[in-house]
């Protein structure tokens, strides 16, 4: 009987495993082969074209702010398809241009183009001024508020930004939604996010907006769990346009963090680098091969990441990677970055900087001045626990670690390797 009882077991542990080795997959491959023959080279092509064509445009009728504005436009476009920063100077550069040939209150909607540009840009104060000015020339409120909304929260004005929102109220307005799920979001109502970016769904008739919000929802989904969904959110992104590397992106941290399918993850990252410029992509590239052991790769992408993210855009995500090889230069970046945004995500970032370089007290006091019940976002709580752990502050910090925890497919698996296992 003992020996059948033994078997028994066998049989059923073996089973488990098997089970377990034949766990589905959310990211598969032959579903993204369609989209990955779509190269942007069309697109760029295409974007050029239309730059041209409007500075020649400009050439016939030099006044011709319309057509400034138009090829401003363009240069998004580029920014979108190659990643650029280049772009986005450019693109301001022309509304700037623009700006010296409008008068009176047909500034309006150039001055809310440069509040868009100077945003890209991250020049937060200057997006809030442009909009300001644009409120003050129109008996229009809604899209100038709509942009200040947008400075304001860039900036930790959170207050305002809510007030704003209330001034502006519009629960049919596609743009009035988004930006209240933003909201939601960010005070950690994430099921109010969802439904309120959902409901903007039902209003949007702009196939580019379509595809950025279905792209979002991509986002929203995966910080709830939804793994299936947020997938099949970024696959839908992907059928509006087969060059949304933002939602490649989402599909890419997938396959990484949740099915821990690394050469996939791999493979598709190494497809976007062949075909954008942006650094950041080197950085998921790296932590991949750091997920696989492969850390002298792991180590030169990072590097080669330090390398390029020279554009003030790239601050948050050098500014962690720089404290690992250079603490005192993480620090001055840090410190430039929350006199521009100064939110509890910055003001976390300049915590980590002084800590990795050993002014643990100041970490501490921005902890506790800045940043402590002030953000939901899971790198922000993951550097707030390892600080207090370093100080011996357990109970905070095994508080902290719970919701790293519960934020487990947000941090990713080579974070998760520094939380403790045993709360």
């Amino acid at each position: 009987m003992i020996h059948y009882f033994i078997l028994f077991l066998i049989v059923i542990l073996t089973s488990c495993d098997f089970e377990e080795s034949k766990r589905e997959f959310v990211v598969i491959d032959s579903d993204l082969q369609n989209f990955l023959k779509h190269s942007p080279q069309d697109r760029l092509l295409n974007a050029e074209a239309d730059y041209y064509f409007w500075l020649k445009k400009l050439d016939e009728i030099p006044q011709g702010y319309i057509y400034l504005q138009k090829a401003a436009n363009a240069s998004l476009k580029l920014f979108e398809i190659t990643g650029k920063p280049k772009y986005l100077e450019l693109n301001k550069d022309l509304l700037q241009k623009a700006s010296l040939l409008i008068q009176g209150k047909n500034q309006v909607n150039n001055l809310l183009l440069l509040s868009h540009a100077e945003m890209m840009l991250h020049n937060f104060k200057a997006a809030v001024n442009y909009s300001v000015k644009a409120r003050s020339l129109t008996d229009e409120k809604f899209g100038p508020l709509m942009m200040q909304y947008d400075g304001e929260i860039e900036l930790g004005n959170y207050q305002i930004a809510y007030q704003l929102l209330n001034r502006a109220k519009q629960p049919e307005s596609v743009d009035y939604l988004i930006r209240f799920a933003k909201f939601k979001d960010h005070i950690g109502q994430l099921d109010s996010a969802i439904y309120y970016c959902e409901k903007a769904l039902k209003f949007v008739e702009s196939p580019e907006k379509r595809n950025w919000i279905v792209s979002n929802l991509g986002v929203l989904y995966g910080h709830a769990g939804l793994i299936k969904r947020s997938y099949n959110k970024y696959i839908e992104a992907l059928s509006y346009n087969p060059n949304d590397f933002h939602a490649l992106r989402g599909i890419i941290w997938i396959a990484f963090s949740y099915d821990q399918n690394y050469p996939l993850a791999k493979k598709l990252c190494q497809y976007l680098i062949s075909n954008s410029a942006n650094p950041e992509y080197l950085l998921l590239l790296a932590d991949i091969n750091e997920a696989m052991g492969q850390i002298d790769s792991a180590t030169m992408h990072r590097n080669s990441f330090i390398n390029k993210a020279t554009f003030p855009i790239y601050n948050s995500y050098l500014i962690p990677t720089m404290a690992e090889v250079d603490s005192q230069k993480a620090v001055e970046l840090a410190l430039t970055e929350v006199d521009s945004r100064p939110t509890p995500e910055m003001f976390s970032l300049l915590a980590w900087a002084y800590f990795k370089n050993g002014e643990i007290q100041k970490a501490i006091w921005l902890l506790e001045d800045e940043v402590k019940g002030r953000t939901h976002e899971p790198l922000a709580i993951y550097r707030m626990a390892m600080i207090y752990k370093e100080v011996k502050e357990h109970q905070k910090s095994d508080l902290l670690f719970q919701e790293v925890i519960d934020a487990e497919f947000e941090v990713g698996p080579n974070i998760m390797q520094y939380v403790p296992k045993d709360l």
